[in-house]
C-alpha cells in the first residue's frame, strides 16, 4: 500500500487530516518538528511518525533517503507546516519576517523539490500545499503571512505545470 506523507501532521488541522486518512484505510507518515506530538498522534491512529524540520533541506533529503531505502511508494503529500504572525509591519521584526517565510514558503518549496519527483517515480500522486485567504485579501497586519502564502500560490501554479505530465 502506498503512503501519504503529512508534514505538520501533529498540529490541529494535521491531526484531523491524519484521523480521516486512517479511517479511509490509508498508511500515513506523520511528520513534525515536535517529535513528541508527532509520536503521540501516530500512536493514537496506529501510524508512523518522524521528527522532521521541513524548513531544513538536509531534513527533507533525509526523508527522501529514508523512503527510498524502504522502497516506499508515495501517493500523496500534504504540507501543513506553517506559522502566522499578525503584527503591524512597523512592529514586525526582520527575524519574524524571515521565520514566517521559512516556515510557510521554504517548507512548500522543499516539499515540491524533494517529494514531487519521488511521487513521480512512484507513478504519480497528489501534492497539497496550504495557503491562506490572507494571500488574496488585504488584511490589516498580515503582511508576512500574506507574502509567504502568495508565494506558495505562485509555487503551486508553476509546479503544477512542471509536474502535470508526470502524474503529480
Amino acid at each position: 500500500m502506498s503512503l501519504v506523507v503529512v508534514i505538520g501532521g501533529a498540529g490541529g488541522i494535521g491531526e484531523h487530516l491524519c484521523a480521516q486518512l486512517t479511517e479511509a484505510g490509508r498508511r500515513v507518515l506523520i511528520c513534525g518538528r515536535d517529535e513528541e506530538r508527532a509520536r503521540l498522534c501516530a500512536t493514537r491512529y496506529g501510524q508512523e511518525s518522524l521528527a522532521l524540520d521541513a524548513r531544513s533541506e538536509s531534513s527533507m533529503e533525509a526523508l527522501v533517503a529514508l523512503l527510498g531505502e524502504r522502497e516506499q511508494a508515495v501517493s500523496g503529500v500534504v504540507n501543513l507546516a506553517g506559522s502566522i504572525v499578525i503584527k503591524s509591519i512597523e512592529k514586525l521584526s526582520f527575524a519574524e519576517w524571515h521565520e514566517t517565510l521559512a516556515t510557510n514558503l521554504d517548507t512548500a518549496f522543499l516539499t515540491v523539490k524533494y517529494l514531487a519527483p519521488l511521487m513521480a517515480r512512484s507513478g504519480g500522486g497528489s501534492l497539497v500545499l496550504m495557503s491562506s485567504v490572507a494571500a488574496q485579501l488585504g488584511l490589516m497586519h498580515h503582511e508576512a503571512i500574506a507574502a509567504a502564502k502568495a508565494g506558495v500560490e505562485g509555487l503551486v501554479l508553476s509546479a503544477a505545470a512542471s509536474f502535470a505530465a508526470k502524474g503529480c
